[in-house]
Parts: structure tokens; C-alpha cells; sequence
């Protein structure tokens, strides 16, 4: 949790707004929150984890 604090941090502290606006967010489940789909996509990103390694992850993480 606290590395995401971290990566958080840098983000500009509009960046949920930003997103919104420049359709980023496009296509976003309803039942998710922008920082939720976020620290889902660092899965396979930051940490090299396969696709379906990411949605056991994220569903252990009640993030999906």
C-alpha cells in the first residue's frame, strides 16, 4: 500500500480529473473507480505479471 502512496504522489493532483476529460477513461466499468483500474494496470506493467496472474491479484485485492 504504501508503494502506492508513493507512485501516487507523483501524479498531478488533478490527474483523476485529466483523465476524465481526455476520454482516458473511456469504456471504465461502472462499478470501478479510476484509482482502482489504475493500481490494476501497474500489475502487468510494473510488475511483469501475466493477464490472468493480474485478475487474480486484482480480484484477492477486491479491485475488480
Amino acid at each position: 500500500m504504501e508503494d502506492w502512496e508513493t507512485l501516487r504522489s507523483f501524479f498531478p493532483h488533478n490527474w483523476e480529473e485529466m483523465a476524465s476529460q481526455t476520454d482516458a477513461l473511456k469504456g471504465l466499468r461502472k462499478d470501478t473507480t479510476p484509482e482502482d483500474s489504475l493500481r490494476t494496470l501497474r500489475l502487468p506493467v510494473g510488475c511483469g505479471y501475466s493477464l490472468r496472474e493480474t485478475v487474480t491479484r486484482a480480484k484477492r485485492a477486491t479491485l475488480v
